[in-house]
């Protein structure tokens, strides 16, 4: 693929929280498995390359188009969410 044909901007707040998503359900597998976060970082890295390997062109943009249908469902979901939490953050007692 071109530059421009696999250029795609994500917006930075849901691209945080799926980093997040990711990480936590990597530390519950360290956890329930008792293996290494290097051994599931690893693995995961190379399932999911081999697997968008195996994808299409017309895949990879039915799954950004996807990722841009429900973007906008959720996108006040994540916005209430975000708001509650810097509300909530500007609450805190100093201990």
């Amino acid at each position: 693929m071109t530059t421009e044909e696999s250029d795609f901007l994500m917006d930075k707040e849901n691209y945080v929280l799926n980093s997040i998503m990711s990480g936590i359900a990597i530390q519950y597998l360290c956890n329930l498995t008792g293996k290494s976060l290097n051994y599931w970082v690893t693995r995961l890295s190379k399932e999911a390359n081999e697997q968008c390997d195996q994808l299409t062109k017309e895949q990879v943009e039915q799954t950004v188009q996807d990722y841009l249908k429900n973007k906008y469902k959720n996108d006040s979901i994540v916005s209430l969410s975000y708001d509650n939490r810097t509300k909530n953050q500007g609450n805190r007692k100093d201990d």
